[in-house]
């Protein structure tokens, strides 16, 4: 996954970021809070326009395409899903608007659901659960349906230590299986663990003023 210049104005300053992330790579991308770095996941997973700038994914320049089309699948600190779904269901969505059958999709789904400690808790509703469980939720809907590309932003927010070391490793086992770009934004490198990874600071791809 390569970003060209994505530039895009937020009040009185300017993101321009240029990255380039390979298959299989995790890049932790580090900077204070309000700096932008939510603001840059969300244009490159095609959520908000950029005023100018590239998003190249598998060589494909995906810059003009709506977010349901580039196949990016992203985990925010406060996933959003649907309150009158089930977990399932919410869970499901991707691989549903993919045309997956329903047996295939429930049979994808469980090993993640049991993974991540949410095994029989497939019919709850969101409003159900805990901070930490929603987050767990929003990785297993991230990672069933094997995206182009991974975008995380503070992801382990709410986790305990155990869980955020099973995620890791859920995660690792993803890019062994499968090689795709991940980029992760953290206020903390450490919060990877032993997840190999590259860090690169905000500063290092470019703030500048409007």
């Amino acid at each position: 996954m390569k970003i060209e210049t994505l530039t895009r104005s937020i009040g009185s300053v300017t993101i321009r970021a240029s990255l380039e992330i390979k298959a299989g790579e995790c890049v932790a991308l580090q900077g204070p809070s309000g700096c932008g770095k939510t603001s840059l996941l969300r244009m490159i997973a095609g959520l908000d326009r950029p005023r100018s700038g590239r998003v190249i994914l598998q060589g494909i320049d995906v810059t003009s395409w709506p977010a349901h089309r580039r196949q990016i699948a992203t985990v925010f600190q406060y996933s959003a899903f649907i309150p009158s779904l089930s977990l399932i269901e919410n869970a499901e969505l991707g691989l549903q608007v993919r045309g997956i059958k329903r047996s295939t999709r429930r049979a994808l789904l469980s090993p993640y659901f049991e993974r991540l400690g949410l095994g029989g808790r497939e019919n709850s509703r969101p409003g159900e659960l805990s901070g930490g469980e929603r987050q767990r939720l929003a990785w297993i809907r991230a990672l069933v349906w094997k995206p182009n590309a991974l975008l995380l932003d503070e992801p382990l927010t709410g986790l305990d230590d155990a869980l955020k070391q099973t995620l890791r490793e859920c995660l690792q086992d993803e890019l062994r299986a499968r090689p795709f770009p991940v980029l992760w934004v953290t206020h903390d490198a450490l919060e990877l663990g032993g997840l190999r990874h590259r860090e690169l600071n905000w500063a290092e791809i470019s703030l500048a003023p409007a």
